[in-house]
């Protein structure tokens, strides 16, 4: 059915009225010539065809779908802002999730913490807000991130005087009274009666259990926020419980920090100094938050290793901020963090992923089986960036993505022994997968080369590429493409050798026919450990809507960005001649697409 875009009733409903040329004709002869366009590269019918396109889709303008934009299967909230995962947890056979909330607006401010509810973590039930800020002055500015704590068990329950099956959420308020100069206090709120949906929740009143970092010289700290805190031994007798809490931070002139406290019952804590700290003047951050330690004895009783996940807020000069990864070993008796080289220099610090992703929050989940497994499963905030264009946040509704679950674990390789960290989407999501297109097994394709039958809004996509027998040593993975939009992976090979580093980028310039969205490219270098005696590259991308995820080479490599396409017909996949000279062939050893319902 064609469509009057500039018709309306009276109640200013769209009316669905004929008009001369119906647009899915004209989009597909439009997206036909666009093909032909970048295959040659010619220019000026390139930009005859988007001018087309643009009419050929009524302008957009106020007509756009926002709701297009809207994952389908990640977790976004109904209405307003969201950011930081807080509190994820495993209780029973449900999931829950908390996160950074503003219930009054779609940017970021009024924060309060959010709640959902799923039993696969990708069907949610967003259910009530679960802590406001508030009315105490501790919290009067905020409820501002932090983590879940379960008393699992009875010997638990003795230590902490919590009943058994009790979640305890500890956050940092903000503060702007004289009580607490420096305005950020640590606190805990617990559930209350028999609440297996946890919707109620009460404040402690012991809080605040920590009023500022641990000496009087506030001065000198740039930042005391996002409390983790979690069990490290219990006796059997019930009286040798200990629990462990960090909390991120800065010094000035020095750069990030990790506080860590310890306590016998969850509420009255004793400062153990610093767990690990910057190790020359401002590197590694002004400020280190949302510290999250990682034991492999939580997965595995016989790992002695652990990793230090922080999220960095950089110096002014650099805009972008990550979630970064330290491996080492904890020294559970001094509750000090060992990094492997010896210190937390800036070369030692690996990012857990290259693009627009933000604040990562861990939990540990038991799988029902014989013997039950352990997983660590990662939760992080995919940044939005149509901030700066109130209209079109407006229209939106809603603004913040969480990026799809992940099972975190090591990879060790065989010549250096380096450390790697895997993050693999959770299987769940396989369940949620149908075939799509045409697989490839062992075949040699030309560019440019259209993925038959393979297009779509939600997609979880396949390619193993053989670097010996590849002749083309750059080109472009497509999604979300038409022929006024498109999303452009750049997959640099390198030399093709095994042990090389390939690089992919993602190339936002023609994502989006809106004005507001960022354009800036994202990129990463694969780490050249993760191809040791491997010929081949293995990518696998998910596509939901407006957020585009990146896995490589045994998913060592992670990407996540934001991309806005808003055109009906932005769906098409295709591997593409990065330049008219970077033609020649890609052997595919697998090639497979699903769509993901």
């Amino acid at each position: 059915m064609c469509v009057d875009p500039t018709s309306r009733d009276g109640e200013g409903y769209t009316q669905l009225m004929p008009v001369c040329v119906c647009a899915p004709v004209a989009a597909r002869l439009i997206h036909h010539l666009l093909w032909v366009c970048l295959a040659a590269s010619w220019t000026p019918l390139l930009v005859l065809v988007l001018a087309m396109s643009s009419t050929a889709a009524g302008g957009l303008g106020n007509e756009v779908d926002y709701e297009v934009l809207r994952p389908g299967f990640h977790l976004t909230p109904q209405r307003n802002w969201m950011n930081d995962p807080n509190g994820p947890l495993q209780l029973g056979d449900q999931y829950h999730l908390f996160f950074q909330y503003n219930p009054e607006g779609v940017t970021w401010g009024d924060i309060h913490w959010g709640h959902a509810i799923s039993q696969d973590m990708l069907h949610w039930e967003e259910v009530a807000v679960a802590l406001s800020p508030g009315p105490q002055h501790y919290d009067e500015q905020g409820v501002w991130s932090g983590s879940a704590f379960v008393v699992r068990d009875a010997l638990t329950a003795k230590a902490s005087g919590f009943p058994e099956g009790t979640v305890l959420q500890y956050y940092t308020g903000v503060s702007h009274q004289e009580a607490f100069p420096f305005g950020e206090t640590q606190n805990v709120a617990y559930s209350t009666g028999e609440d297996p949906l946890l919707l109620h929740w009460a404040k402690a009143p012991e809080n605040p259990l920590l009023e500022g970092p641990p000496t009087p010289d506030l001065g000198n700290f740039t930042g005391f926020r996002d409390p983790a805190v979690w069990q490290q031994h219990l006796s059997k007798e019930g009286d040798g419980a200990q629990f462990i809490m960090v909390v991120g931070g800065g010094l000035q002139e020095q750069g990030g920090v990790v506080f860590v406290y310890d306590s016998v019952d969850l509420l009255h804590w004793t400062s153990r100094g610093l767990m690990l700290h910057a190790t020359g003047p401002t590197i590694d951050g002004a400020i280190w938050e949302c510290p999250d330690v990682f034991l492999g004895r939580w997965v595995d009783p016989q790992a002695q290793w652990a990793v230090l996940s922080s999220s960095i807020i950089p110096e002014p000069d650099i805009p972008q901020r990550h979630v970064y990864h330290l491996f080492g070993v904890l020294d559970e008796g001094q509750l000090r963090f060992l990094p492997d080289s010896g210190d937390s220099s800036p070369q030692d610090w690996r990012l857990s992923d290259h693009g627009n992703y933000y604040a990562g929050k861990s939990f540990t989940r038991t799988l029902r089986r014989d013997p039950p497994q352990q997983q660590q499963i990662m939760y992080g905030w995919s940044t939005t960036e149509l901030l700066h264009n109130s209209t079109e946040s407006r229209q939106l509704g809603w603004a913040g993505v969480q990026a799809i679950p992940r099972v975190m674990s090591l990879l060790v390789t065989h010549d250096s022994g380096e450390k790697l960290l895997q993050q693999i989407p959770i299987p769940e999501l396989e369940d949620c997968r149908h075939p799509l297109g045409d697989s490839v097994d062992h075949q040699e394709v030309s560019l440019p080369w259209v993925w038959t039958g393979v297009y779509g809004r939600q997609l979880d996509l396949h390619l193993t590429i053989d670097l010996s027998k590849s002749t083309v040593t750059s080109f472009y993975l497509d999604v979300l493409c038409g022929p006024s939009e498109c999303t452009r992976i750049l997959v640099e090979l390198g030399e093709g050798k095994a042990g090389s580093s390939p690089t992919l980028s993602v190339e936002r310039s023609s994502s989006s026919l809106l004005m507001g969205p960022n354009t800036s490219p994202v990129s990463g270098s694969i780490p050249a450990a993760a191809l040791e005696h491997s010929s081949t590259l293995d990518i696998r991308v998910l596509v939901d809507h407006s957020i585009v995820e990146i896995f490589a080479a045994h998913y060592t490599f992670v990407l996540t960005t934001r991309v806005y396409p808003v055109a009906p017909d932005s769906e098409a996949v295709r591997l593409s001649p990065s330049s008219p000279t970077h033609t020649g062939v890609l052997f595919l050893t697998t090639a497979q697409a699903f769509s993901v319902q």
